[in-house]
């Protein structure tokens, strides 16, 4: 937690001078209870900014060979990051999604599952959907914009270029339309392109 906390305040004082990080619906993040925050995803820099950005600790998915590089695995490993294989979560990554959830954490889950090659948001996959659905967590869109300049997919380095992080309102099962997970998914996904 403490490890979570001073990353964070790190993370925000270089976002601050790097990216002239602007947050809005900071408050949109409720402070206790079960929330999977579901964010575009177009840089590695998304989770930094996402974590600096938020007023709660969060947890995240990642993907797995992230946790075979030496020291970066020791680190994201300590402040609660779950490994994902490509093309499947495995049943242990699913039931610590569930465990965070239960106990009332607050999880971010990219849905477009990789991050996007031209900084467009893409259709989202199903498990943030199904993840409230089996928990009640609330769910809050984020939009995350600029990041793709910043450090794109083809890029090999950081540069400075204005990012916003933009939280929407909380958001139940009901707010959103459609009546199968997929569809509830493409509505979150409006939600998302629309902040």
């Amino acid at each position: 937690m403490i490890l979570n906390r001073l990353l964070s305040l790190m993370g925000l004082l270089i976002a601050k001078i790097l990216f002239l990080l602007r947050i809005e619906g900071k408050n949109n993040v409720p402070l206790r209870g079960a929330v999977i925050i579901a964010s575009n995803h177009a840089s590695f820099l998304d989770p930094i900014l996402l974590g600096a950005a938020s007023r709660r600790v969060l947890n995240f998915m990642a993907k797995e060979e992230l946790f075979h590089l030496g020291i970066f695995s020791k680190l994201i490993s300590n402040v609660g990051t779950l490994p994902i294989k490509r093309g499947a979560l495995s049943k242990s990554t699913i039931k610590q999604a569930l465990r965070f959830l239960n106990q009332g954490r607050a999880l971010v889950v990219f849905p477009e599952g990789s991050r996007s090659r031209d900084g467009e948001i893409g259709k989202g996959e199903s498990g943030v959907v199904w993840l409230a659905r089996a928990t009640e967590a609330l769910i809050v869109p984020v939009k995350i914009s600029g990041t793709d300049k910043a450090l794109g997919v083809n890029s090999t380095a950081i540069r400075p270029y204005p990012v916003k992080v933009a939280f929407g309102k909380p958001l139940k099962l009901s707010d959103l339309e459609g009546e199968d997970l997929e569809s509830m998914s493409d509505s979150l996904m409006e939600r998302i392109k629309r902040l």
